[in-house]
């Protein structure tokens, strides 16, 4: 006695499932490889009402000198200044700050940081070095917070942009 054995219906039934677990196999190789490309990590920026205001500025022996005011709700670290020599142009030329040299703070090029953090209300006087430069004809101001490991948080809605 013959047996008829449908043998087709069991090899698709296999492809099936090697099909969907190539797949499923893929799609979990796929998310892993972009979850290292793509930055899901939210943008951290300054909270709203973070603010600084530049109240005055001169100009003596080769410094810039300029009085910067809290005008927001909370405590600034420091600003970024960049300068242009070009009226209506965006200032990109970063000065170095006038720091003493016993104050054991070694200037980085563009940022000042305050003494202690600008609470709201307070103003500091903000020095850079300006010898070579030329005349400067427009400066921006960007203040910036700094976080619990000391990394410096750049405001992005806060940019001051004064022709002088």
């Amino acid at each position: 006695m013959k047996i008829n054995q449908n043998k087709k219906a069991i090899s698709l039934m296999l492809s099936y499932v090697i099909l969907i677990a190539i797949t499923i196999g893929l799609s979990a190789g796929v998310y892993v490889w972009l979850k290292d490309y793509a930055n899901v990590s939210p943008k951290i920026d300054c909270k709203d009402g973070t603010s600084v205001r530049l109240e005055d500025y001169n100009f003596n022996e080769g410094v810039m000198n300029l009085t910067l005011k809290n005008n927001g709700y909370f405590n600034v670290s420091g600003v970024l200044v960049t300068v242009n020599n070009v009226s209506g142009r965006m200032p990109i030329y970063l000065l170095v700050p006038n720091i003493p040299a016993k104050s054991g703070i070694t200037p980085v090029k563009g940022y000042y940081e305050f003494a202690s953090q600008l609470k709201p209300g307070d103003i500091d006087y903000a020095k850079f070095l300006i010898e070579g430069f030329g005349e400067i004809k427009v400066v921006q101001i960007q203040p910036y917070i700094k976080d619990e490991k000391d990394n410096k948080i750049m405001c992005e809605q806060v940019v001051i942009r004064r022709e002088l």
